[in-house]
């Protein structure tokens, strides 16, 4: 009986970082672990297998390109969208001339909607989009400097 007693203090003391007596451990739990340890080392030479290839053949998008697909949406569901805002905010500041939250709200609006047509980089859209900036500039003063910016960069890009 001594032997079993000595054996289990043994046991204990082989059991290393990973607290499994891997001497003593059952066969499904060795498969287990070394089939997770082989999956993690084939996904992680996959991924750079495929990366490599990529490379190679020149069909990985790179992080500008996948910026541009981005940027590329629909020009009518932009101004739909921005046109039902606006004319709300239009209404409102029609009705409360004098309020100067509504007024900014909409020169924000205008800006913003601006900005989104010159990221679209549909270039017929810039003499609508300057429109758009030169109303937010008499609205709120404060977006002349930027403002003035972007227009100059449409003007230049159209050819005025």
């Amino acid at each position: 009986m001594a032997k079993k007693t000595k054996k289990k203090k043994d046991a204990g003391r082989n059991q290393g970082i990973m607290g499994i007596d891997k001497e003593h451990s059952r066969p499904w739990v060795k498969i287990t672990v070394w089939t997770l340890v082989g999956g993690l080392i084939f996904a992680w030479l996959g991924a750079g297998f495929i990366y490599l290839i990529g490379e190679l053949t020149g069909q990985n998008v790179s992080a500008e390109q996948g910026q541009l697909q981005q940027q590329q949406f629909d020009v009518d569901e932009l101004n739909a969208t921005y046109g039902g805002i606006v004319a709300s905010l239009e209404a409102s500041h029609t009705t409360h001339p004098n309020d100067e939250d509504i007024a900014l709200q909409l020169a924000q609006v205008y800006a913003s909607w601006a900005q989104q047509l010159y990221d679209s980089r549909d270039v017929s859209q810039y003499p609508f989009a300057i429109e758009l900036i030169e109303k937010a500039i008499v609205l709120a003063p404060e977006l002349e400097e930027p403002g003035s910016a972007l227009i100059a960069v449409m003007r230049n890009a159209i050819g005025n």
